[in-house]
């Protein structure tokens, strides 16, 4: 089988997940825990699959410290980052669960004197058609017939979403579907190493002016681990 042959290919041999924090993923610990092989890295049996389950930490800083001291001592061939997020769009409904395709680093550059955003790419420091990045993006590198989950563009952000001004600004900049504060940090480790990578986020609220009392975060994260388990066995 050649390599493009075997990408086209979704192999759960030697996969990993992939979560900010261990409540995003605490029903499969709970159900499927088998080995705690350090403080943040655990072995899980899905059925007849064996998996190993990376905690991260919250953030862009703590996701990608993490993912290479894990890689330093092995490498998955498929990483399937997990964990809940905003949605900008009101017909994707809370507890929904999609598979983010495309992300980008959001707020990554300078604010200029009329207080517009300018991005690492407007200023000269990357090029946004440089590998990894398509536009300034990062796209899946898994076939997207492979899940049929709703597919959404993302950005991530180190600081969420919470009033009205800055909501327009980022929507205006981006039109992105769905928020979160680690999705392009692992996007952007995997394709650098040539790992194969799928971004699911199962939303917990919308993102409009900050309001706790309408998140929704137990839903989210039970429907978030019935569909991994779902697409791991099958």
């Amino acid at each position: 089988m050649n390599t493009s042959e075997s990408r086209d290919i979704l192999s759960f041999d030697n996969a990993w997940i992939v979560a900010a924090t261990a409540d995003e993923v605490l029903p499969l610990i709970r159900e499927y825990h088998t080995l705690q092989i350090r403080n943040n890295f655990y072995q899980l049996r899905i059925e007849d699959k064996i998996m190993h389950l990376l905690i991260t930490g919250v953030g862009i800083h703590h996701t990608i410290f993490s993912l290479m001291e894990a890689f330093s001592a092995e490498l998955p061939s498929l990483i399937i980052n997990a964990g809940i997020a905003g949605s900008f769009r009101k017909d994707i409904l809370i507890g929904d669960v999609v598979w983010v395709t495309e992300d980008r680093f959001a707020d990554i550059g300078a604010e200029d004197r009329d207080g517009s955003f300018i991005s690492t790419f407007e200023l000269g420091f990357e090029n946004p058609d440089s590998f990894p990045y398509t536009g300034g993006a990062l796209l899946s590198n898994v076939p997207l017939s492979h899940i049929t989950l709703q597919k959404v563009r993302g950005i991530t952000v180190n600081k969420v979403h919470g009033s009205e001004a800055s909501i327009k600004k980022i929507q205006s900049l981006y039109k992105a579907d769905v928020e979160s504060m680690e999705g392009a940090a692992v996007m952007f480790t995997c394709l650098k190493k040539g790992i194969q990578v799928i971004q699911l986020r199962a939303i917990s609220n919308y993102v409009t002016p900050r309001n706790k009392a309408e998140w929704q975060i137990t839903k989210a994260i039970d429907q978030l681990n019935q569909t991994l388990v779902q697409i791991i066995t099958g």
